[in-house]
């Protein structure tokens, strides 16, 4: 392991500026991680996003280590031909200090990579994809543009939602992606008015319900509100069989507890076990 990667691990900010004053080159030096038969290379600044996700540290000091690599001269939009910029990474994961150190230091809030289901995403786009509302409240007090109707859903512009919907005709796959975005980003009111205008709450993209999707970016009042309006719990995802409970224990298993699944299984279980 890398001198400056073992820094990070451990949160020690003054060993790793240490190393970067040593030898700025670091800051841009991609790390190797993973296990022997499946490890990958990311840059530093991607690094930091990533670890916490994949329960490689808990040391919460990852602003402060993108601080120094940028001051020691990491690229803020990353490196060349590299798709997803630090900002995308930092918006998939939930890092909101990262992407406030990247947008202090004059990151593209606007740059585009494509991601299964997110073709030609900006930041916001891949926040709202994955849930993380803080990034995405982040994103939109920086001046990030609302650029679709899915985006509209996730940051909770109900207006624009609205406006959108009735000036054109979405496909049944448009509409749940829609929801969807709704539904991971907590936005409540968006949801009700969906459902309102005739959307099924037990409806699947293909794959599987709204609840899935809110069980499985761990959104307990989301939970709640969906089973308030009849969603079904038992019901099973088209690829591994799984409830929307199933699939909140399973993202646990993958992430642990940082983003509160354990209230999410909580809530699905007693309300399975309530008697009919």
């Amino acid at each position: 392991m890398s001198q400056l990667k073992k820094a990070i691990v451990a949160g020690d900010v003054e060993r790793a500026r240490q190393l970067l004053n040593e030898n700025p080159k670091l800051a841009s030096t991609p790390i190797r991680w993973g296990s022997i038969l499946n490890s990958c290379q990311t840059e530093p600044l991607h690094f930091l996003s990533d670890g916490p996700f994949n329960q490689l540290w808990d040391h919460g000091r990852q602003a402060e280590l993108a601080r120094a690599l940028i001051d020691a001269g990491a690229p803020v939009d990353g490196l060349p031909g590299g798709g997803e910029t630090p900002l995308h990474g930092a918006a998939s994961l939930g890092e909101a200090g990262v992407a406030q150190v990247l947008i202090d230091a004059g990151a593209n809030i606007e740059a585009v990579a494509s991601y299964p289901g997110i073709p030609d995403g900006t930041p916001l786009d891949f926040a709202v994809h994955f849930g993380m509302v803080e990034v995405v409240d982040l994103l939109l007090r920086k001046g990030a543009k609302v650029l679709s109707t899915r985006i509209a859903a996730g940051v909770g512009k109900l207006d624009r939602v609205r406006a959108d919907l009735e000036s054109a005709s979405l496909s049944n796959e448009q509409a749940f992606d829609v929801l969807r975005c709704a539904v991971v980003c907590d936005r409540i009111p968006v949801v009700e008015y969906l459902l309102d205008s005739g959307l099924d709450v037990n409806v699947m993209d293909g794959k599987a319900t709204a609840l899935h999707w809110a069980a499985w970016e761990a959104k307990p009042n989301m939970v709640s509100f969906l089973l308030s309006r009849g969603a079904d719990a038992t019901l099973l995802d088209a690829k591994y069989q799984m409830s929307p409970g199933g699939w909140a224990r399973h993202r646990r298993k993958e992430v642990g507890p940082r983003w509160g699944h354990d209230e999410v299984i909580r809530i699905l279980e007693h309300h399975v076990s309530e008697p009919a």
